[in-house]
């Protein structure tokens, strides 16, 4: 069965340029659910995988959630890259108005199961001021990487630390580490709880677990 899906790759658009190097006879399935902040699936919502190596990215393959929320994107494997899908990513023709996007990247294709991988179900959020709050995080000169994984406005989540773990990527005190300001804000939705990864320099992972409830909130990094 899946032998077959990958050969037809219908569900899919290859878009593939000469910037990466590809394993032409080798395919990669990435699927998942997209979903509303109540669980609810959310139809035509777009799903982009590209390839990184960590100074090249290229898009390969694309696809729409369909009525149940369901994506599917074939990609060929990357030979010396990795997957990075983009979940309804800001556009004019795609992005529904107001709700969140994600970016999950580092994706270990170590973890493929019979050359596929089930991201499970991806929740987004409404833009809606009274339904969001600010998670202010302080973080010490130690932490250099950091993801906070929940329903979040606008978020990119590294899937291993382990790869790439020098890159200074979205989420790791972004572009502010260059000012040496240790400090990350995400707008998150009320009444979850968020979990902190986070990397410190002797490449050890920690992931503490934050009640968000109805009101702005810190949290400090001990």
């Amino acid at each position: 069965m899946l032998k077959s899906l990958l050969c037809t790759a219908a569900a899919s658009v290859l878009m593939v340029s000469c910037g990466l190097d590809y394993d032409g006879s080798t395919k990669n399935v990435l699927t998942g659910t997209v979903t509303n902040e109540n669980g609810t699936p959310m139809a035509n919502i777009p799903v982009t995988v590209n390839y990184y190596n960590g100074s090249i990215e290229e898009n390969t393959g694309f696809d729409h959630t369909d009525a149940a929320g369901h994506f599917t994107v074939i990609v060929p494997k990357g030979k010396d890259a990795i997957p990075k899908v983009y979940v309804n990513m800001p556009d004019f023709n795609y992005n529904p108005i107001g709700y969140s996007w994600v970016t999950y990247h580092n994706i270990d294709t170590g973890k493929f199961t019979d050359y596929s991988y089930d991201m499970g179900t991806v929740k987004l959020c409404p833009a809606d001021a009274n339904k969001l709050v600010t998670l202010h995080i302080n973080a010490p000169a130690s932490v250099t990487k950091l993801n906070a994984i929940g329903t979040v406005m606008r978020n990119s989540i590294d899937l291993d630390f382990n790869i790439y773990s020098g890159d200074q990527v979205f989420t790791t005190l972004p572009y502010k580490y260059y000012y040496y300001d240790r400090s990350a804000d995400f707008t998150v939705l009320k009444n979850q709880i968020i979990t902190l990864k986070y990397l410190d320099a002797n490449e050890t992972t920690h992931e503490v677990q934050i009640p968000v409830e109805n009101q702005n909130l810190t949290y400090t990094i001990q």
